[in-house]
């Protein structure tokens, strides 16, 4: 409320004093017929901010303002026909802003951001009601004969002359205030009250000594545009009418002549058309720019846009091509499953089928001693199908995630003693010596059966490639966050080619021990998918005569699926 007051009190006093300034300085010739009338543009401002509701005081500010030059051209009139015609022409002024107020919320849309806007501006808000109004202040002065003595091309000069003064003063004043109302400024302003100085200077120096080179200042205005756009440019055209007008008004520069109306043309006749090509430019400018970073943001939204897509185009090839690896691990795996069936299993039921039917046709011809050596190779074989069942059924298991996963607290070491005891008599029988090294305790969680499979698994694929005499170790160390586990021999080792087969289920790995034992590679696959279900790692190394070590190391900590 009080800045309202504010604003409201500082546009009444600024009405009265630049209509004074108008009066006196601005004039070309004695009266209120000034070329730069500073008062039809407050009032216009006033009625933008406040509403019709302020008409009173613009009423009463152009009484005040008119009432010295009244009074000093009508000197041959009574008191109070002064004050009549005052009063008149208070009103008239205060119909003029309500007349263009009234046109401008009609015609325009914006706050003249646009040349379409700018046009309708200054035909409809400041020519046409200007002249409206002039034509009815100048019937009130001739009515109470302020024109007398004077011809009619005098009159008619006083019309124009009252008409475009008012006018322009539209076109100064009401573009600063829009463009100015935010009170921010964001250029140099430094910079911006040099080019300022630069201005004044040109135009001293110009109108004073080379008043054929004024046309100059035409390209400084362009340089306020270009520099400050709509801020700098309706600065500099005040700024430009300002030091033009007093310098004709001094008798001095291009447009000084001894007939005040010639003069008058001249100087409206520079400045109108250089100003409003000026701000016509800027705003096409803006415009242009505007355009232009509109287009730069809808070629970084397009290229965002286009960014994403090949994202989304990438992720969908991504997905196809995992697809495809996993459509190709599963037919390797299907080729695999019934590689093992056609050939490990079958193999072995033919077996029993050959032996049994033997057995049962020969049965009368076996002593005992021969018959319990069938049936003790029958068992030894269904043992070893069986092993190969639970893999097989371990394995599927793996491959649809059913596989039962029970983590949980035990001592490495107490596994691996006892996996070596299941196979003690084998390792006594082929006089194979074994020794656990490393650390004592070696607590990790993990599933305790799954980790046993693989180190039962290990050492069984060392005592079947480890000749007569042979040695087998089991180093267990420990690093910060893990425990390993080494099974090494000094059996017959493999090549680079056997090596790089292992732990695939993508390549055939068919194996035939130092005994005539036979091998599927199904058992190190399992135990691939069991450490990689710890999150552990699990390798080998070997070269062929001088033995294999088959590591895997276990995360100390709750490993999970």
């Amino acid at each position: 409320m009080i800045l309202k007051l504010g604003q409201g009190v500082a546009l009444f006093l600024a009405y009265i004093a630049l209509g004074k300034l108008g009066i006196h300085f601005l004039s070309l010739n004695p009266g209120n017929l000034t070329v730069l009338w500073f008062p039809s543009g407050i009032a216009l401002i006033a009625i933008i901010l406040f509403g019709f509701r302020v008409l009173p005081f613009v009423w009463l500010a152009s009484f005040f303002t008119n009432f010295d030059g009244l009074e000093a051209s009508g000197g041959h009139l009574e008191s109070w026909q002064v004050y009549l015609v005052d009063i008149l022409s208070s009103t008239f002024d205060t119909i003029q802003p309500m007349i263009a107020y009234t046109v401008w919320r009609r015609v325009i849309t914006s706050n003249l951001t646009s040349t379409t806007d700018f046009y309708k501006f200054v035909f409809f808000v400041a020519l046409i009601p200007c002249f409206v109004v002039s034509l009815l202040l100048c019937s009130n002065l001739f009515f109470f004969d302020f024109f007398k003595g004077k011809t009619s091309l005098e009159v008619f000069q006083v019309f124009v002359m009252v008409s475009l003064g008012d006018a322009i003063g539209i076109l100064v004043v009401v573009p600063l205030f829009l463009y100015w109302r935010d009170g921010k400024y964001e250029g140099n302003c430094f910079v911006f009250s040099g080019l300022i100085a630069f201005q004044s200077i040109l135009l001293l120096t110009v109108i004073y000594f080379l008043p054929f080179l004024y046309f100059l200042s035409f390209f400084v205005l362009i340089l306020f545009g270009y520099f400050y756009r709509r801020k700098g440019i309706s600065f500099g055209i005040v700024q430009l009418y300002i030091f033009s007008i007093l310098m004709t008004k001094l008798k001095v520069g291009p447009f000084a002549h001894d007939d005040t109306f010639v003069s008058y043309v001249y100087l409206i006749s520079f400045l109108v058309p250089f100003s409003m090509l000026a701000e016509l430019i800027t705003l096409l400018y803006e415009q242009v720019e505007s355009h232009r970073l509109e287009l730069e943001n809808q070629v970084i939204k397009r290229t965002k846009l286009l960014r994403q897509e090949i994202v989304a185009k990438n992720n969908a090839i991504e997905a196809l091509n995992t697809s495809e690896r996993k459509l190709t691990d599963s037919n390797q795996t299907k080729d695999k499953f019934f590689s093992i069936i056609a050939h490990d299993l079958k193999n072995p039921i033919s077996g029993y089928q050959q032996i049994t039917r033997i057995l049962l046709d020969e049965y009368g011809k076996y002593t005992d001693e021969q018959r319990i050596e069938v049936l003790s190779q029958i068992n030894e074989s269904s043992t070893k199908l069986y092993q190969l069942l639970e893999h097989l059924l371990d394995w599927s298991r793996t491959q649809s995630n059913t596989m039962p996963f029970h983590p949980g607290l035990f001592n490495l070491i107490d596994v691996i003693h006892d996996s070596v005891n299941e196979i003690e008599n084998k390792l006594i029988l082929k006089k194979i010596t074994t020794s656990i090294l490393g650390v004592s305790v070696a607590f990790t969680c993990a599933d305790q059966s799954m980790i046993r499979l693989v180190i039962r698994n290990f050492l069984s694929n060392a005592l079947k490639f480890t000749p007569i005499g042979g040695r087998i170790d089991l180093l267990v160390s420990e690093s910060e966050d893990s425990f390993s586990v080494e099974c090494k021999d000094t059996g017959i080792g493999m090549s680079k080619e056997t090596l790089q087969k292992l732990f695939r289920i993508d390549v055939p790995l068919a194996s035939t021990g130092l005994e005539g034992e036979r091998g599927t590679g199904l058992g190190l696959i399992l135990c691939n998918e069991f450490i990689q279900m710890h999150q552990g790692k699990i390798w080998a190394t070997s070269e062929q005569g001088r033995g294999t070590s088959v590591s895997f190391s276990l995360p100390k900590k709750s490993s999970h699926r």
